[in-house]
């Protein structure tokens, strides 16, 4: 509560004031427990205004949910003040998200990123929003960890919807017993993938939650999200510590019914040690890691790959240097103007005739004779 400013005036205070005798002071430890509830119960009423709360949240939001994370005694109080962005709302409140809640979910979702549009999209989220359930978006680092040390609200588990077996207590027998006949079906799939990534993957598997997309990151149970990532390594970066979070691997999951995946199937039954089939599952990789807001460890190769990809068809080698390739502008054959010259001379030899016609009738045309200028004659005067 830093940014609330006030003067409290008590006759139970000491007189003399020193570090040691307020930190022991049974008087300041009831009278800060009494501004606390004070303010809490400011901010209850608040919030029962719409326009004030939005407002509020704006301005002082950021301080709740450092109270959420510091204080432990009035976490659940301060749960229910603050506000978070969500793939449904604009803003919400956790009370308020959980009575939205679908019949059936026994969970509160939640996923990071760098900005609502982009976690929105995630394809982590496409088997929960398949079943109609709303996902909180933590935009800021900060939602992030108060999220993270929620626990429970209300009787929920609150979970980040891209941890592995996020929606596990969520899924049917039907779709459990659809997992493991994929985890049969894609073996040798995933052994390769896993083969191919070495270090950079903990484990490959196929996926319960995605429907569109080929494949997608999660992270470990244990892990860390990209979001934070990131802000750890700036953090170790800012204060001149030596940043080893890009060493920390995720999950891949593949989508067994998908087009990419069944490829990628064909390419390894037919030959797994070719390069192209190799290839193919980096790019696999790289698009997980992409669409998943992983940062993509090599980027050169990745650009490489996808240019191979874009010019499947075209005889292209690899090899070859940019001074090798002809546009199609350099290729054409523009004709010569010489032909469209000769194209005229007919016209020309055509109208030669009617010249020499002329000049012969100028020939045989005789010149008359030269008039002499006329004189007029004078008359002399008489």
């Amino acid at each position: 509560l830093s940014f609330l400013k006030g003067v409290v005036d008590s006759e139970d205070l000491p007189l003399n004031v020193s570090r040691e005798l307020l930190q022991k002071s049974k008087v300041l430890s009831i009278i800060s427990k009494r501004l606390v509830r004070k303010a809490l119960d400011m901010f209850n009423e608040i919030a029962k205004d719409e326009d004030k709360f939005k407002s509020f949240s704006d301005n002082f939001g950021k301080y709740i949910k450092v109270g959420v994370i510091e204080d432990r005694d009035n976490k659940e109080a301060l749960l229910k003040l603050a506000t978070f962005a969500s793939t449904k709302m604009g803003a919400t409140t956790l009370p308020q998200y959980k009575e939205r809640m679908k019949d059936g979910q026994k969970k509160i979702y939640y996923v990071s990123g760098s900005s609502k549009e982009a976690a929105s999209a995630s394809p982590v989220l496409e088997g929960l929003k398949k079943k109609g359930y709303e996902v909180i978006v933590a935009v800021d680092q900060i939602d992030e960890i108060a999220l993270q040390g929620v626990g429970t609200f209300d009787g929920c588990d609150v979970v980040d919807a891209a941890k592995e077996d996020a929606d596990a207590d969520e899924l049917s027998e039907d779709e459990k017993n659809a997992k493991a006949e994929a985890a049969k079906e894609l073996e040798d799939v995933c052994a390769f993938v896993k083969e191919t990534l070495g270090t950079q993957v903990d484990k490959v598997e196929p996926s319960t939650r995605l429907t569109k997309s080929p494949s997608a990151l999660v992270q470990p149970q244990w892990g860390v999200s990209p979001q934070m990532q990131r802000f750890m390594k700036a953090q170790a970066a800012a204060g001149g510590a030596d940043a080893m979070m890009g060493a920390m691997s995720a999950n891949l999951e593949l989508n067994p019914r998908h087009p990419v995946v069944l490829k990628l199937k064909q390419m390894v039954a037919d030959d797994k040690e070719a390069a192209e089939t190799k290839d193919y599952a980096l790019l696999l990789y790289d698009v997980a890691a992409i669409s998943t807001g992983y940062e993509v460890a090599d980027p050169a190769a990745f650009a490489k790959r996808v240019v191979k990809l874009m010019g499947d068809g075209l005889e292209i080698d690899d090899d070859d240097d940019d001074d090798d390739f002809e546009s199609d502008e350099e290729k054409i054959e523009f004709p010569d103007e010489k032909p469209a010259a000769k194209q005229e001379a007919p016209a020309a030899s055509q109208e030669a005739p009617a010249a020499s016609g002329e000049k012969a009738a100028a020939k045989d045309k005789k010149p008359s004779a030269k008039e002499e200028p006329v004189v007029p004659e004078v008359i002399e005067p008489q």
